[in-house]
């Protein structure tokens, strides 16, 4: 697989740009225009160090733009194994350490630290934590592997995921027996076999 693109910054830069455009056309207020990657790598290096978190992996429209055309999206979806195993997931140790560490401010379902905002995403399903498992390292940077983000997209099955599924089979630019291995062993087949 041949990826045009090695820097991750460069494309969420792109996204950033797709959304402005976007906001401007809709009147609505603008975004920084540069996103700041190295203080996502920071705030993760954190979390690991002071043993909130045990890994994570950028997953969502951040991820799937590193493959294909930039998505319009204003935040980096951050998919994390927690630490402390729970039923009830608990996020508000982790905000609280980003607010004092950093300054975060909770803006809808993201937080925002400087220019940059995330959603951070528990892997808690059995795709998303065998997803984690195998991440597609860039530049350190770990991400849901192109195989992944389609199985992904696939089990959740929202209506915005069709248009970015008819795109990348369109382009195949996935392996077809890696994800052929993922979709037969999470049943989802036919509904990838339904993506025109």
């Amino acid at each position: 697989m041949k990826l045009l693109y090695k820097d991750l910054s460069q494309k969420l830069n792109e996204n950033r740009y797709c959304l402005n455009r976007k906001r401007f056309l809709q009147q609505e207020q603008l975004l920084e225009s540069t996103v700041d990657f190295s203080i996502v790598q920071k705030v993760m290096k954190d979390l690991i160090k002071n043993n909130l978190i045990e890994s994570w992996v950028i997953g969502g429209g951040s991820a799937l733009s590193y493959y294909t055309d930039p998505i319009s999206t204003i935040d980096i979806d951050i998919f994390i194994v927690l630490k402390k195993k729970s039923f009830l997931i608990d996020l508000s140790e982790i905000y609280s350490f980003l607010k004092e560490q950093y300054g975060a401010e909770p803006v809808d379902e993201m937080i925002k630290i400087k220019n940059v905002y995330i959603q951070f995403l528990v892997a808690g399903d059995k795709l998303t934590v065998e997803a984690t498992e195998h991440p597609n390292i860039v530049n350190q940077i770990p991400l849901f592997s192109l195989e992944y983000l389609i199985a992904i997209m696939l089990y959740v099955g929202d209506r915005k995921y069709k248009s970015r599924l008819v795109l990348v089979k369109d382009e195949q630019k996935y392996d077809d027996d890696i994800l052929l291995d993922i979709l037969t062993r999470h049943g989802l087949i036919k509904k990838w076999e339904m993506i025109p």
